[in-house]
């Protein structure tokens, strides 16, 4: 990075290279993450990224969205990291066939967010999780996780998932369908209050 980019551009920008450990306690609004690893790494680098505590600060750093680079065909699927890969693809799997998905509730949802005059994002990755919707306002940004309808939006998230979201400086707000649906005005009057912070 020093070889092409000049050292005034990275202290500007708050550029910031380093190991997962050198990120305790920081996070960024962008982060690109380069694994670096293959079948054929030295073992002593496989067991330091395969440490939970080493590959929860690598991966939970990032506040908007992260980049991933890795060899991910060369590394061993049961381990954590292999896991972890699997889980990434996965969910952009599903972020790839949420666009032909159907859905009354997110659609209202969505379109109640936009005359707010918000940014609005639909399935959203963030630190390997997938919200539902995301937005940005003057305050910072929130999550919205559809809860209830059937299809694609029944499950709710995991505590473990708001938590690492919480980190990423992304506020969660669960919105259950029943909610929407029997006190619809409350509901909407509820959630511009908190978002809006009104």
């Amino acid at each position: 990075i020093t070889d092409h980019i000049e050292h005034q551009f990275i202290a500007k920008h708050k550029i910031k290279i380093g190991t997962p450990y050198s990120f305790q306690g920081d996070e960024k609004d962008l982060m690109f993450i380069s694994f670096g690893i293959d079948s054929e790494t030295h073992s002593s680098a496989l067991r330091y990224i395969n440490t939970p505590e080493v590959l929860n600060v690598a991966i939970t750093r990032a506040r908007v969205n992260q980049f991933v680079f890795a060899f991910t065909e060369k590394i061993d699927p049961t381990t954590l990291v292999g896991k972890y890969f699997d889980q990434l693809l996965v969910n952009e799997n599903e972020a790839a066939s949420s666009s032909q998905v159907n859905d009354d509730f997110h659609k209202e949802v969505t379109s109640f967010l936009q005359n707010l005059r918000i940014e609005v994002h639909d399935d959203y990755l963030i630190a390997g999780i997938l919200i539902d919707i995301l937005i940005l306002t003057k305050s910072g940004y929130y999550g919205i996780d559809l809860i209830g309808y059937p299809g694609k939006f029944y499950e709710n998230m995991s505590i473990k998932e708001y938590e690492i979201l919480g980190r990423s400086g992304v506020k969660m707000i669960p919105l259950p369908y029943s909610n929407w649906y029997y006190e619809n005005e409350k509901t909407k009057e509820d959630l511009q209050k908190m978002i809006l912070q009104v």
